[in-house]
């Protein structure tokens, strides 16, 4: 692609994808793909239940999974 064609491509992807919602939107995809076990990476056993999980999410939201998952 020659540059002024990238350009062009960036302002209308950017233009189009302006989403006020997309933090809750991109929240609510991800718990739905956990409940439907879809791309979950890891799974928890709590108080005999297995849990599968997304590690991203897991490490986004405890400092301690976050240490635990980085290698």
């Amino acid at each position: 692609m020659t540059a002024k064609m990238i350009n062009k491509v960036e302002i209308i992807a950017e233009e189009n994808c302006k989403n006020s919602a997309y933090g809750s939107s991109f929240l609510d995809g991800l718990n739905k793909m956990r409940i439907d076990q879809k791309y979950c990476d890891f799974t928890l056993e709590v108080d005999g239940d297995i849990v599968k999980v997304h590690k991203v999410a897991l490490a986004i939201g405890s400092p301690y999974f976050a240490k635990m998952l980085e290698s």
